[in-house]
């Protein structure tokens, strides 16, 4: 597993606005859905190093697609 992801969104795609957001597979499942007060600062938690994440966290960025914003 690489140590960084290959996709990572610009920063200034994401909003600072509370919200939902969903990781979906590349088949459109979707695999976590979660919610936070500022998406921004929530999402930036999972495009550090993949090391410094748990196992699970690991595990589904390295098989999602998409993150939807709702």
């Amino acid at each position: 597993m690489a140590s960084e992801l290959a996709f990572r969104p610009k920063t200034s795609e994401i909003p600072t606005n509370p919200g939902v957001y969903r990781f979906l597979d590349s088949n459109g499942r979707v695999l976590y859905v979660g919610k936070a007060k500022n998406l921004r600062a929530r999402l930036q938690n999972y495009f550090g190093p993949l090391k410094s994440l748990h196992e699970r966290t690991q595990r589904m960025l390295s098989c999602f697609g998409i993150i939807m914003v709702i």
